[in-house]
């Protein structure tokens, strides 16, 4: 059997789903990570892998696990606002009826037949991926990551 001693990471101070945020929150973490009894020379490009696990874990005398879901929500918060569809486009416009039962969104329309309970395929590839128009509120997470000097 294994003592397993569970902490649950709280950021310093509410950083928010922008580069600056996740910028903040990955120092953040990585001091954590240090403090916990983790790797000093961690490179910050690194603590990403661990906000993904959601956990960071180091095994001494007992099981420590350092609970980092909050910061999970935050960096899954940026990637929808940043690498998503149409949720994450600053070009998007209103999703609304059409007259004929159809809808519109974006310029895209549909007719009403083809809706079903909601997007047709083609309006919700659009709106979970994206469309060739789409411009990024937000930087991808990878662009973030490679102007990181440490």
């Amino acid at each position: 059997m294994t003592i397993v001693k569970t902490s649950t990471y709280e950021p310093r101070k509410r950083a928010s789903a922008d580069e600056n945020g996740i910028l903040f929150l990955l120092k953040d973490v990585k001091e954590d990570i240090i403090d916990f009894g983790g790797l000093e020379d961690l490179p910050i490009k690194d603590v990403l892998y661990f906000i993904d696990c959601g956990k960071y874990e180091v095994l001494n005398i007992r099981l420590n696990r350092l609970d980092l879901s909050a910061a999970e929500r935050l960096v899954n918060e940026y990637r929808r606002n940043s690498e998503g569809g149409c949720q994450s486009c600053g070009y998007k416009r209103v999703d609304k009826p059409l007259p004929d039962g159809g809808r519109e969104y974006c310029g895209l329309s549909e007719i009403s037949d083809l809706l079903g309970e909601g997007k047709s395929p083609r309006l919700q590839q659009c709106w979970e991926k994206g469309c060739e128009d789409r411009e990024p509120i937000l930087p991808p997470l990878n662009d973030v990551l490679a102007r990181i000097k440490e």
